[in-house]
């Protein structure tokens, strides 16, 4: 169940930061773009191979996600925007690499 659960706040936590990127400076979104799409790339990823294999997810997962889902509620500017968009990236790289 941790799986779900994970999958689905990555999801909203994507579909929240595409809603920041529409508010964003304009002299932000173009760098904004590349790392949200490469976020997504991630999450697509993620949530293929999770239907063809088993994806360990662990309550430290979960915790992570929500604690990065409340910093993507909090960002407000264009680099707090895109930092948070790396973390996510780095996270989800990691979650990659549980996938057996």
């Amino acid at each position: 169940m941790n799986d779900f659960l994970l999958l689905k706040s990555i999801g909203e936590g994507i579909a929240e930061l595409k809603s920041k990127y529409r508010s964003a400076p304009d002299s932000d979104k173009e760098k904004l773009s590349i790392e949200i799409e490469k976020l997504s790339s991630e999450y697509k990823k993620v949530y293929q191979l999770s239907l063809e294999k088993s994806l360990i997810v662990t309550d430290d997962d979960v915790t992570e996600m929500k604690r990065l889902k409340k910093e993507i509620d909090n960002c407000a500017t264009g680099a707090e925007i895109l930092e948070t968009v790396k973390s996510a990236i780095l996270w989800l790289l990691n979650i990659l690499k549980k996938i057996i």
